[in-house]
């Protein structure tokens, strides 16, 4: 692998990454608004409480698949697993979308 490949793959890495963090940041403020009653009636909590469950799901497969984000290796570990965490998000903002529509 070659200095502009390598630096190329970290870029992508830590843009990744980044998105690996707001993503976190993001349901972490949905959980937290389900726990203080937050999305309208103890129904819709539980439906938010639900979907947050399903990301933290995904978060701890990444993890137990890719125990370092930041190590690249040329395996594709990563790639695999981060498409897949993408894909358990995408679904989780469905869901959410489709409880706020029947609000």
């Amino acid at each position: 692998m070659n200095v502009t490949s390598s630096t190329l793959l970290a870029f992508h890495r830590c843009n990744d990454v980044l998105e690996l963090l707001q993503t976190t940041s993001h349901f972490c403020l949905l959980s937290d608004a389900a726990e203080i009653g937050g999305a309208g009636t103890p129904s819709l909590d539980a439906v938010v409480r639900d979907i947050h469950s399903g990301y933290v799901r995904a978060t701890q497969e990444l993890h137990a698949r890719v125990p370092n984000v930041l190590q690249i290796d040329g395996s594709h570990l990563f790639e695999v697993a981060f498409f897949n965490f993408r894909r358990a998000v995408k679904v989780s903002k469905i869901l959410i979308g489709s409880t706020q529509q029947n609000v």
